[in-house]
């Protein structure tokens, strides 16, 4: 059985996303991510990021490396790099959720 690993990092957005770019944005992500046996979730505030990714050692190293060299994101900070025994999102190849000052508000259909 593959090892699994789990990787949590913060970033900010070069400019406050619109609903078709972090619409664009979760395509891209959960595409790349099917491929590579990754799954996670992603918090988006105020044009910040936090983001948890979960699989196999090599696909988690090809997502890392994209989102590092995407020209949306600033200010990489990885918060967390470690293996664990079992995925917490299974079914989510990206959940996401937008969180502003008055709550979760997430543009239907794009957050899971």
């Amino acid at each position: 059985m593959t090892q699994l690993h789990a990787l949590v990092y913060v970033s900010t957005a070069t400019h406050s996303l619109s609903e078709d770019e972090l619409s664009h944005l979760l395509d891209r992500a959960r595409t790349r991510n099917s491929q590579e046996g990754v799954t996670g979730v992603l918090l988006y505030s105020h044009r910040n990021f936090i983001q948890y990714l979960e699989g196999p050692a090599a696909g988690l190293e090809k997502v890392y490396a994209v989102i590092k060299a995407d020209p949306q994101h600033q200010g990489i900070i990885e918060l967390m790099r470690e293996p664990i025994e079992s995925r917490e999102f299974l079914d989510w190849s990206m959940a996401f959720r937008n969180i502003s000052a008055f709550g979760l508000a997430s543009p239907p259909g794009i957050y899971t």
